[in-house]
């Protein structure tokens, strides 16, 4: 049976999600431990898999069994699976900084599980200019928080991008539009900042504030 899936990044847009949308997919994947306290009318209050890496930081028991979590996938190293089954014609090109979790949970689920509509929220593609987050630096993962401090230049102290990301922008671009091409028979719903164009299969929500359609 075919099922439907929301995947939530972390990218600024996530803030034009909008809860009842979310609400509308089967399941929810979450990517990178993202913030619910606060945010809840934009991503709800449920997730049933939850990729992480290395930097995440553990959510609680409580908040595990609120939300409704039932597997945990790691993008911790190159030999999880998440990413070294990762789509072969793009491997070695995301190499050495592989990509980032966001899309290796679009991969994850391209390959298993039968989905058929599958929405990608807050997959902003970490571009210069940009903040890395919908939520506020003093929410940061306190293990990402370095980032922000004088000594590393990749941000500024507001959480500004000034260098281009190591999970590779333009390839992102690259492999996600190869996706939708590939993948013909489903549907994808994105809320994204990053200049993708609609087609057949590809819808972008929540293009501004005022955009609910």
């Amino acid at each position: 049976m075919n099922k439907s899936i929301a995947i939530i990044g972390k990218g600024p847009s996530t803030k034009r999600c909008r809860r009842e949308f979310v609400e509308s997919f089967d399941e929810v994947a979450i990517c990178g431990r993202p913030v619910f306290d606060g945010y809840e009318e934009f991503i709800g209050e449920r997730a049933h898999w939850d990729f992480l890496n290395n930097s995440a930081t553990k959510y609680s028991n409580e908040l595990v069994e609120k939300l409704g979590i039932v597997g945990h996938i790691s993008t911790a190293n190159p030999e999880v699976p998440a990413l070294k089954d990762f789509c072969p014609e793009f491997y070695d090109a995301f190499q050495p900084g592989g990509p980032s979790t966001g899309t290796a949970a679009l991969d994850w689920f391209l390959r298993y599980g039968g989905y058929d509509k599958i929405a990608l929220i807050g997959f902003d593609l970490f571009p210069v200019g940009e903040y890395l987050y919908y939520y506020k630096k003093e929410e940061w993962n306190p293990n990402t928080k370095y980032l922000l401090e004088p000594q590393f230049d990749e941000f500024d102290s507001e959480g500004l991008r000034l260098k281009p990301s190591g999970h590779k922008t333009e390839l992102t671009f690259e492999y996600m539009n190869s996706m939708f091409d590939k993948h013909k028979d489903k549907t994808f719903y994105l809320i994204t900042d990053y200049p993708f164009k609609e087609r057949d299969n590809v819808k972008l929500k929540y293009r501004s504030t005022e955009d609910e359609n």
